[in-house]
């Protein structure tokens, strides 16, 4: 009767314990989503990607045609090795992230092949799959919001 009652306690135990291992690998699955998400919106040919790891928040950006699929961080803070084959100056940039909202605001952008943005505002608001801006591009004012598409990953 002893060995029998033991081999219960036994079992009962095991199950304990695989319930337990059970528990802790369901919270390493559901915190490391919680932690880690990425949104990826494609804006008609220029892609926003919104990468939140738990404690950071990156945007990065590709012109399908011009950047051949490469990933370069958005908004510009400057002129670096991944941006430099289409960005020849910026003056006094501004990047607010607020939520899923990214603002870029600048004074100036200009452009190797010459194109300038002016006195731009440029929002991508991940939530809403929305692109909104306004300034001057090329000499002339625009005012501009469009719908996006969420590109699942």
């Amino acid at each position: 009767m002893c060995k029998l009652v033991d081999k219960l306690k036994d079992r009962e135990i095991r199950l304990f314990m695989w319930k337990i291992l059970g528990i802790i690998f369901l919270s390493f699955m559901i915190n490391w989503n919680v932690l880690s998400e990425e949104i990826i919106l494609d804006c008609k040919g220029i892609m926003y990607k919104y990468v939140k790891d738990g404690t950071n928040v990156l945007v990065y950006s590709t012109h399908v045609k011009r950047d051949e699929g490469k990933w370069h961080r958005w908004p510009y803070t400057g002129v670096i090795e991944e941006n430099k084959h289409f960005l020849k100056s910026l003056k006094e940039v501004e990047t607010i992230i607020d939520g899923y909202k990214v603002t870029s605001k600048s004074k100036k952008i200009e452009l190797l092949n010459g194109d300038i943005a002016a006195n731009s505002k440029m929002t991508i608001d991940f939530k809403k799959k929305m692109r909104s801006g306004k300034g001057t591009w090329k000499g002339k004012p625009y005012n501009s919001r469009m719908k996006c598409k969420k590109v699942e990953n």
